[in-house]
């Protein structure tokens, strides 16, 4: 119930990297399983914190969240934390300034894609923090060299849709149309955003993830 942030992932490599920056991890036969959900619980750069993994999309997350918020009280912050798609370098960080949420659309007159839902702006007491606390200065190297280069940390807006966009020129559109100066493409932010919205407004909430 001392829980007071919350880190949400997806796939498996986001998952254990998170788990390793985690400190006093309760004994893993002690997991807090509520709802048929795993928390891990833990600590976080020394915040008390639960980390959870979980499917892919909106839906998923929205369910996650509100299941979150319930057990955990005291629950302050959530950061959904990985990779998303990139209009920008391979490997740079985006912390998010902004959830541009992209699941209901219509077309205007002109074609354009005109989004229905909410675009709150993002915790800016987490960003500052991030921003001020990491110097977010990793080594990458690009799939077409292997010469190695510093990837650097962009706080922009970044598009979230349930909908898997693998083309390229709407996914292009998208961002012309929703966002323009978006810098990422992901599919779990607008649903933490509902959930919030629904369940405990006011609650800080960020997106930190790496280019891919």
């Amino acid at each position: 119930d001392e829980v007071q942030l919350l880190l949400m992932t997806v796939n498996d490599s986001e998952f254990y990297a998170a788990l390793f920056y985690m400190s006093k991890l309760v004994n893993p036969e002690s997991l807090t399983v509520r709802g048929g959900i795993r928390f891990f619980i833990g600590n976080f750069a020394n915040i008390s914190s639960a980390l959870v993994q979980h499917g892919q999309g909106s839906s998923e997350s929205q369910h996650i969240a509100g299941v979150a918020m319930r057990t955990f009280p005291n629950l302050k912050a959530i950061i959904a934390i990985g990779v998303c798609a990139t209009f920008g370098e391979l490997g740079d960080v985006i912390i998010c300034s902004k959830v541009a949420g992209f699941e209901l659309f219509k077309y205007g007159k002109g074609s354009e894609m005109i989004s229905r839902d909410p675009s709150p702006g993002a915790s800016r007491t987490l960003g500052t923090y991030l921003l001020e606390k990491y110097n977010w200065k990793f080594c990458c190297t690009k799939e077409t060299s292997s010469v190695e280069y510093l990837s650097q940390v962009h706080h922009k807006p970044i598009l979230s849709s349930s909908t898997l966009v693998a083309c390229e020129d709407i996914r292009d559109q998208m961002r012309e149309d929703v966002c323009p100066d978006a810098l990422g493409l992901e599919m779990e932010g607008i649903g933490v955003v509902k959930a919030i919205g629904k369940i405990k407004p006011g609650i800080h909430f960020i997106i930190v993830k790496a280019g891919c």
